[in-house]
């Protein structure tokens, strides 16, 4: 039997070896996932990332005794890395008192990262805006000066901070920005930006300020399809060319040195024209290495029964955006490392959202049920903010899942996929086929080489200042 990937470095640190039970028998976690590559057979636990090649093949519903386990050097190993569980164990209680213990290892003192919204206010009126319905409501000038004072006190001592902003369209509040960034450098704070953005109010005095003085590396814009879609789906208040102008922004952008996120949403409706959008914007843009174009469906979509063939549309045209020329975001897989967190909302002791009434929350889909506290007071709502500090609980439709340390165990997440199982499953099987290729031409067995926090934070930070 020989090993081929290591188990996470931080897991191994505060799990010891599975000592025997005397429990009636053993058999194959449900977080151990079969599989074979050029005629071999390979246990992968995805709970740990160990993975091992066997001499033989393995017998999925094998039940083992303990002294079975204790006769066999290999099932003894097996048994010894969680491959194998007492069948009177509960799994699940096992994989949260896990995610708990690391993400009380990663609990922060003091954030990280600031999302912040000038202005719930917009010059569009997207057909899926989670913020339809809700008031136009503008930060003060007194509400910045507050949030100045917020960052400062609650700021992750000796780290330089993101401030990634948000609206409504937050070129509405350039103001506020500019009030925002200009006090955190009078108080020598190290900051980088980011900035969603419809990319209709861009030009030459807004880039020059993102690179001077907001200090944005990375600028994501919603490019819905083609024309005729983008007008039908944006429906701006008044509508002037604004398409090609947000192309031309997008070029001015790329120009400048700033990287742009190009998304594009997705539903039953555009998901045909996938092709056509992708060659559309290789002959309309033009610094295409600071380009990352990449397809979203819509959340309801997700929801539905098109969920699984949407996203098969979705990632078999990612060749065709690198053959355009752009950057493309590689297919999720499950990594060597444990997944602590899932979102910015999982993490709530890093990440926070402020309101432009100074309000606060854990995510950009919350709502009044999520708000917890304001800059002033801080954390007002301790239930609230529990429900997004805790681990677990697992939903019900996830209780027998096999691929749950891949996904989360956060509870609160309002994006429901409706075939999640069915696309993680083909996510992990081209990733452990990956996984035994690339454990052929190694000389040891595979390992991640940053633990989770380490390598969100290196990920984010490249790809702000690159």
């Amino acid at each position: 039997m020989r090993e081929i990937s290591k188990q996470d470095k931080l897991l191994n640190k505060i799990l010891p070896p599975q000592r025997m039970k005397d429990c009636p028998t053993y058999r194959r976690s449900r977080f151990v996932i079969p599989f074979e590559y050029s005629g071999r057979s390979f246990l992968f636990n995805l709970l740990t990332k160990q993975c091992f090649e066997l001499d033989a093949p393995f017998n999925e519903d094998a039940v083992f005794s303990r002294t079975d386990i204790e006769g066999d050097p290999a099932l003894k190993t097996l048994a010894e890395g969680y491959f194998l569980f007492p069948e009177d164990s509960d799994e699940n209680k096992f994989y949260l008192s896990l995610s708990t213990a690391l993400r009380a290892y990663f609990r922060q003192n003091g954030y990280t990262t600031y999302t912040v919204l000038p202005t719930f206010a917009c010059n569009a009126r997207c057909v899926y805006c989670y913020e339809e319905g809700s008031k136009p409501t503008h930060m003060t000038e007194e509400t910045a000066d507050r949030t100045v004072d917020f960052i400062l006190r609650t700021k992750k001592k000796d780290a330089p901070i993101l401030l990634s902003w948000f609206g409504g369209e937050p070129l509405l509040g350039e103001k506020i920005i500019d009030r925002i960034t200009n006090g955190l450098r009078e108080k020598g704070v190290e900051f980088y930006s980011t900035i969603i953005t419809n990319g209709s109010l861009i030009n030459g005095r807004i880039i020059k300020k993102m690179t001077d003085e907001w200090r944005i590396g990375t600028v994501q814009i919603s490019i819905d399809g083609l024309e005729d879609d983008y007008i039908r789906r944006k429906r701006y208040y008044s509508y002037d060319n604004t398409f090609e102008k947000v192309l031309e922004n997008i070029n001015a952008l790329a120009e400048a040195g700033i990287n742009v996120n190009l998304r594009c949403n997705i539903d039953t409706q555009n998901a045909e024209d996938i092709p056509k959008v992708i060659g559309m914007l290789a002959g309309k843009l033009t610094k295409k290495e600071k380009i990352t174009l990449y397809f979203s469906a819509l959340n309801e979509v997700r929801a539905s029964e098109d969920n699984y063939r949407i996203n098969e549309l979705i990632e078999e045209t990612k060749p065709l955006i690198a053959e355009a020329g752009f950057k493309s975001n590689p297919r999720p897989r499950p990594g060597l490392s444990f997944r602590v967190f899932r979102c910015m909302a999982d993490r709530i002791t890093a990440n926070v959202v402020i309101g432009p009434s100074g309000e606060l929350s854990p995510c950009l889909e919350s709502n009044a049920d999520t708000v917890y506290g304001n800059i002033t007071e801080g954390v007002t709502d301790k239930t609230v903010f529990g429900r997004y500090a805790q681990t677990g609980p697992v939903h019900e439709k996830c209780a027998d899942c096999p691929y749950l340390p891949d996904c989360t165990a956060f509870a609160n997440c309002p994006v429901v996929d409706r075939h999640c199982r069915e696309i993680r499953k083909e996510n992990i099987t081209r990733f452990l086929l990956d996984l035994a290729e690339r454990s052929d031409k190694a000389d040891a067995p595979l390992e991640s080489e940053l633990n989770p926090e380490e390598r969100d934070i290196k990920e984010k930070m490249n790809e702000i200042i690159e």
